[in-house]
C-alpha cells in the first residue's frame, strides 16, 4: 500500500520523477522507491518496475496526478 509520496520532480521536459514509500503491511518493512513516466506522443507511460496495483495507486495519488494533466 502506498503510504507517502516525498515529493514530485519534473526537471526534465516530459518526465516525471517521483519518490515514494509502500508498505505492504503494519509489520512489514517500509519500501522506498524512485518512480518514473515519460510523455510518448500524447500520454504518460509508467516506466517503474511496481505492480500494476501499486501503479494504479501512484497515479491516484493527488500529488503525481496533478502533473499529467
Amino acid at each position: 500500500m502506498l503510504k507517502r509520496v516525498y515529493w514530485v520532480g519534473t526537471k526534465q521536459p516530459n518526465v516525471i520523477t517521483a519518490g515514494v514509500g509502500f508498505r505492504a503491511g503494519d509489520d512489514a518493512p517500509y519500501e522506498r522507491s524512485i518512480e518514473r513516466w515519460e510523455k510518448e506522443s500524447d500520454r504518460w507511460v509508467y516506466k517503474g518496475a511496481q505492480s500494476p496495483e501499486r501503479q494504479k495507486q501512484l497515479e491516484a495519488h493527488p500529488l503525481i496526478s496533478a502533473h499529467f494533466e
